[in-house]
């Protein structure tokens, strides 16, 4: 092996390495927003998936993706590499689809969100021991409270 292609594993494998602690830090970050944000959660329904959950998949995914990168240039192995390398094609397509699909259906989604957040708001003071609407008051006593602020669009 010459020294090239030397140079190019022990750059693949760092790479990879230092991607599997940043995925292992994503995973992190999401267990972190988890537990100290549940509160806001209440404000966007009953949806099971949050951002922080979104994080934790994310983080998992990096993680094993670069898994495969370093174990395929460790051991020089064709097919942990062509996997490696097919994955991160996909992911690249994925996002790319994502973006364009943020772009135009922006607008919807902040249309959407604003009309949760004044239906929760209209639900602020309903006193109910079932349900979701007791964590509603929490969460906006909390968002107020943090963030100076109590209304949607404006005082």
């Amino acid at each position: 092996m010459d020294c090239l292609s030397k140079t190019l594993k022990c750059m693949v494998f760092l790479f990879n390495l230092l991607f599997f602690f940043l995925g292992c830090a994503i995973i992190g970050v999401g267990i972190y927003v988890k537990i100290k944000m549940s509160a806001y959660f209440d404000l966007f329904g009953n949806n099971t998936i949050t951002s922080a959950t979104i994080l934790i998949i994310i983080g998992v995914i990096v993680a094993i993706i670069s898994l495969f990168g370093c174990c395929g240039a460790k051991r020089e192995n064709a097919c942990m590499m062509y996997t490696f390398g097919t994955l991160v094609a996909v992911i690249l397509f994925v996002e790319v689809v994502l973006i364009v699909v943020s772009l135009i259906y922006k607008d919807e989604f902040k249309h959407e969100l604003e009309k949760q957040l004044k239906e929760d708001l209209n639900n602020y003071n309903y006193n109910s021991t079932e349900g979701r609407y007791g964590g509603i008051t929490i969460a906006w006593d909390k968002l107020q409270q943090n963030y100076q602020c109590c209304g949607v669009e404006s005082a």
